[in-house]
């Protein structure tokens, strides 16, 4: 599935970090790599920050993205 990063500020709790804060940008596009029980998906970081490298999974919450294609 392809999803668009739609939200890259959301925080749910103060020592997570956000979308942005792992390299993403609003209107990136991006493969899932996983889904978790609790209906958060997971994907790749597609660009290295300080906080992540390219390629570490990141948790990503229904409301920072859309589905563009199943």
């Amino acid at each position: 599935m392809k999803i668009e990063i739609i939200d890259v500020n959301y925080r749910p709790e103060v020592d997570v970090l956000t979308l942005g804060e792992c390299g993403f940008e609003v209107g990136d596009v991006v493969e899932v790599s996983g889904h978790y029980v609790d209906g958060n998906l997971s994907i790749q970081a597609i660009r290295g920050t300080e906080f992540v490298s390219a390629g570490n999974e990141v948790s990503i919450s229904d409301h920072e993205y859309k589905v563009i294609e199943e």
